[in-house]
């Protein structure tokens, strides 16, 4: 997606956060990556992000690993 069209889904998912949950309280884990979140993330007080710093690559093969264990 383009910078306006990633900034467009992003007030989308906030509104859409903030219709199902707490967004000043709860706990939110993003696996997105960076051009994803870094619009977002100004809005949501308290986050996670477990794959930060990590190569396209090596988050695929963590979520695939993660995935095959709980299948």
């Amino acid at each position: 997606m383009s910078s306006l069209e990633i900034k467009d889904w992003s007030i989308n998912v906030l509104k859409e956060l903030s219709n199902l949950t707490d967004i000043n309280n709860d706990e939110f884990i993003f696996l997105a990556g960076n051009n994803y979140r870094k619009y977002i993330l100004p809005s949501i007080k308290n986050y996670k992000i477990p794959l930060q710093g990590l190569g396209i690559g090596r988050q695929l093969k963590f979520l695939k690993e993660k995935n095959e264990q709980y299948m």
